[in-house]
């Protein structure tokens, strides 16, 4: 179970995961047969992933929120659930709910910074990041992405940065700028090709071509 937990971790990095929704309904059987909290709830926090790679972000949500209760209720499988909770705020921001977004990035800094798990922070200060362009709350944007450039650089997680163009990207479309706009989704298109995250790559060549380069 822990190693399908971890294909859906790297389909979602890589952003395409061909067969994804069935192998994870398949797991979940399986899960539920077995009857055991923690594999119940890794089993549906995949499914939730399953959902995110196919852009099905309502759904990806209430499994995520599924996911935490279910782990939280019986107290198991919570070494992931600062990660689930990143996730989980990175589909509210994608369904509209921003200010959700920022309440849960914010608690799961906050929880994962009393665990010690480093890369669980980064991938929260990412998701406040996002919810904080999303609700227009510029000041606060780049001492969070200048945060991020320091723990990226600390763990050598180069992974990230193509996440932190298309933030710039976002940010720079709500304020008009059509050529920072290009210029940042560029850049994160060439840092999603060279970390090999080939589906979030073929994703914003979409949106350039869409709207222009």
């Amino acid at each position: 179970m822990l190693v399908a937990a971890t294909v859906f971790d790297f389909g979602e990095a890589r952003g395409e995961f061909p067969g994804a929704i069935e192998l994870a309904a398949r797991i979940m059987k399986v899960a539920e047969e077995f009857g055991a909290p923690n594999l119940c709830a890794m089993a549906r926090g995949g499914l939730a992933r399953a959902h995110v790679i196919r852009g099905e972000s309502r759904e990806a949500a209430r499994l995520f929120e599924e996911t935490i209760a279910l782990a939280n209720e019986h107290r198991a499988y919570l070494e992931d659930e600062g990660h689930n909770l990143a996730s989980l705020a990175n589909t509210y921001v994608e369904i509209g709910e921003p200010e959700r977004a920022k309440e849960t990035a914010e608690h799961a800094i906050a929880l994962v910074k009393e665990r010690g798990s480093k890369i669980q922070e980064l991938e929260n200060v990412v998701a406040l990041a996002r919810a904080e362009v999303a609700l227009g709350h510029d000041d606060a944007v780049d001492p969070l992405l200048e945060r991020v450039e320091v723990l990226i650089t600390a763990m050598g997680a180069l992974a990230f940065r193509p996440h932190l163009a298309e933030i710039r990207a976002e940010r720079a479309r709500r304020r008009g700028d059509q050529a920072g706009w290009r210029a940042e989704l560029a850049e994160a298109q060439r840092l999603f090709t060279e970390t090999g995250a080939t589906g979030h790559a073929a994703r914003v060549a979409r949106a350039l071509q869409e709207h222009g380069t």
